[in-house]
């Protein structure tokens, strides 16, 4: 069973925080909302407008986390998608 109030805490807090997070950051965000099937889009769209910038330090892992988020959510983000496959 999801606890919606505390998965909106926990965006609220990560959206807050998204200029401070690394590669790492980002992708296991991304990757822990994925799988609940939460539609949270201020959430994906901060995780796409912050990605491009650290994309070249992103490890093998981490994109593949975030590809599998975007890939698993109604959210899609051909942009982050075009440069993650670049």
């Amino acid at each position: 069973m999801l606890h919606f109030p505390l998965l909106d805490a926990i965006s609220s807090a990560a959206l807050a925080r998204m200029s401070s997070f690394d590669h790492q950051g980002l992708a296991n965000i991304s990757w822990s909302f994925a799988p609940l099937g939460m539609q949270n889009d201020p959430l994906f769209e901060a995780i796409s407008e912050a990605s491009p910038t650290l994309l070249t330090s992103f490890l093998p892992c981490d994109l593949s986390r975030i590809s599998w988020a975007l890939a698993s959510m109604p959210y899609f983000d051909v942009p982050l998608l075009d440069a993650i496959s670049a």
